[in-house]
């Protein structure tokens, strides 16, 4: 069943005098939002809870919408590895499907807390650029009004949780620009790897941070290059490592297909 939330679109829309009613809350009452993408990352993680590994059925490849409404068991049918998807986000919607909790449910309480966090998250790096608390509350307003913000988080995407790792990456790499501690270094590499993970668009966080480090870090260049290589090697280490595994359990169930058609 493919929940329509044009009325919750209108409702902030029009209404601008309700916003300060709780987002989670409405976001609870009418469900979370479904779409092509959502459909592959709820199946992704069923079939990761079934012991299938983080697949998909071919029909749910992203380019049609089938009903959420399927069977739990439906996936299991030929399911392919999704390595077109970055497996992030239905991992995460797996791990809390251990406590019993439906990827489509958990979907609605991380969409609601990324919310949460993400507001947090631009008051506090306000805060540290600016010096100002004013700023940090005004900053997190603006997130908490936007339109573009609300609508990428009232559906089963991986936006919030790209948009929550890109901006703790953001926050670690000027708190290394600053102390020019290799600890808070890692802790933005690690933060990076995973944006990367949950949309492959994270590669330009990557670069970013490169840049940064050539550019403001202080240090001497050959200093400097070795901080970018502990940035890009731990980066990519980290995402390569889930990748290649996802395209490993991929050949295993092709040549499993395989015998069993011979």
């Amino acid at each position: 069943m493919r929940v329509c939330l044009e009325k919750y679109i209108y409702y902030f829309g029009c209404n601008k005098s309700t916003w300060d009613n709780d987002f989670a809350v409405y976001q609870f009452e009418v469900g979370i939002g479904i779409n092509d993408d959502s459909v592959v990352y709820i199946s992704a993680a069923r079939n990761l809870l079934n012991g299938l590994g983080l697949s998909t059925h071919p029909n749910f490849g992203g380019h049609t919408a089938p009903s959420v409404e399927y069977p739990t068991r439906a996936e299991t049918l030929s399911p392919r590895p999704i390595t077109h998807f970055p497996p992030l986000y239905p991992l995460l919607l797996g791990s809390v499907g251990i406590l019993g909790v439906d990827p489509l449910v958990s979907a609605r309480y991380i969409a609601a807390l990324l919310f949460g966090v993400n507001i947090m998250i631009v008051g506090v790096i306000v805060n540290r650029i600016s010096g100002s608390s004013w700023l940090s509350i005004i900053g997190s307003l603006l997130i908490f009004i936007s339109q573009p913000m609300i609508g990428i988080h009232i559906y089963a995407w991986s936006e919030p949780l790209f948009i929550f790792l890109g901006f703790l990456g953001l926050f670690f790499l000027r708190a290394y620009l600053i102390t020019r501690e290799v600890t808070a270094l890692v802790y933005s590499a690690t933060a990076i790897s995973l944006a990367f993970m949950s949309r492959y668009v994270g590669l330009s966080l990557i670069i970013t941070g490169i840049i940064g480090i050539l550019s403001f870090s202080g240090e001497r260049y050959k200093k400097r290059i070795i901080h970018c290589a502990i940035l890009e090697l731990w980066a990519v280490f980290l995402w390569g490592y889930g990748l290649l595994e996802t395209y490993i359990w991929g050949f295993l169930q092709l040549i499993e297909n395989f015998i069993s058609i011979q």
